[in-house]
């Protein structure tokens, strides 16, 4: 359990409650300023939820909930909007999680698949960063949960120095690259 909350916090550590738009050509002229934030939602990419759902949701509604995600195609939003708000908002029922190591090896398969589809999205200066965390959630999968190193193993890919680092550059991405709508 501890393994999730930690592995929870390290997505929920890209994401934010306000929406956000991608800086155009941000990456291609790094002295480029900044435009000035927009007094509208902008219409190019919505959220897929405006709320977080109440309640305790099972590991199969936070998969669904996490692949939908795979269809965004504007990476701040998928890194800093409310997309993840509602993943890392959820009130997962760890017992369906802890019960079934299917399910705990979905859960985290789908969070390396959507971190693949980031990789897929994202402008050159990020992938590598992208691609490092998406290989935490692949290396996460394969960790059976019941088994009593379970915590020490998903614990190595979280603390790893490049995870750590990787973790750190996306951050400073979305800080230069992403503006608050």
């Amino acid at each position: 359990m501890v393994v999730l909350v930690a592995l929870l916090a390290l997505l929920a550590g890209c994401a934010s409650n306000s929406g956000t738009t991608e800086v155009a050509g941000r990456d291609a002229d790094p002295n480029a300023p900044l435009p000035t934030a927009p007094t509208s939602t902008p219409g190019a990419s919505t959220p897929l939820r405006a709320t977080v759902p109440t309640g305790s949701v099972d590991v199969k509604e936070l998969v669904t909930r996490i692949d939908a995600l795979n269809s965004e195609t504007n990476l701040c939003t998928l890194l800093t909007g409310s997309a993840l708000a509602d993943v890392t908002g959820a009130d997962l029922d760890l017992t369906s999680l802890l019960k079934d190591s299917a399910g705990f090896t979905s859960l985290f398969g789908s969070l390396g698949k959507l971190f693949g589809h980031m990789v897929d999205i994202a402008p050159a200066t990020v992938k590598p960063d992208l691609q490092t965390m998406r290989g935490v959630w692949q290396g996460v999968a394969t960790v059976d949960p019941k088994q009593p190193d379970a915590a020490t193993k998903a614990g190595a890919f979280i603390a790893d120095p490049g995870v750590q680092k990787a973790q750190s550059n996306v951050g400073v991405w979305v800080q230069t690259n992403c503006r608050r709508a």
